[in-house]
């Protein structure tokens, strides 16, 4: 087995272990025990969550609702991921989370939801499934661009005129 036959592979295990699952019961999200944390403080993108449910709630047909994530990052900041990947597949619906900057703004703990919705044709909310609360942590990153905005705007002011001279002055080095 040469390296790319071997990365395949992993890619695959990992995949197959890091699905989370929702149980319609509980209404609890089961994190995988390999899963220990969703990403480092100002990651962006680079992180996707999977997750499957059965798509029978009841008499209710869930795969018919549209679905979002939930979510409060470690600074207590609310908003919400619209899921773009719903798949229906025998009894159960796979989706996945595309995790933001926004949910990985902050080290500490971000929790989140999973909140299905079937909505009639004006948009008006005709029935609705929560999950419970699941937690996973943000790692400690170090962000510095922001920081360095902050503390110097005069700076940044002057380099970005410098280089609208150049660029108005034919852009040569002088």
């Amino acid at each position: 087995m040469d390296l790319e036959e071997a990365l395949a592979q992993a890619d695959v295990y990992a995949e197959e272990t890091e699905v989370c699952t929702i149980d319609n019961d509980l209404r609890t999200i089961t994190i995988p025990s390999g899963l220990q944390t969703i990403g480092v403080e100002s990651d962006e993108d680079v992180r996707r969550l999977n997750f499957q449910m059965p798509k029978q709630y009841g008499e209710v047909d869930l795969s018919e609702f549209n679905i979002r994530i939930n979510f409060m990052n470690a600074n207590n900041s609310g908003d919400v991921y619209a899921v773009t990947d719903k798949a229906v597949s025998g009894d159960n619906i796979t989706f996945s989370w595309l995790v933001g900057r926004n949910a990985l703004a902050y080290r500490g703990n971000i929790r989140f939801i999973a909140c299905l919705k079937k909505t009639d044709a004006e948009g008006v909310v005709q029935q609705e499934f929560n999950t419970t609360v699941a937690t996973l942590s943000v790692l400690e990153g170090l962000e510095t661009t922001e920081a360095v905005v902050a503390e110097n705007p005069d700076i940044i002011e002057q380099i970005l005129a410098r280089l609208d001279e150049l660029e108005e002055n034919g852009g040569g080095g002088g």
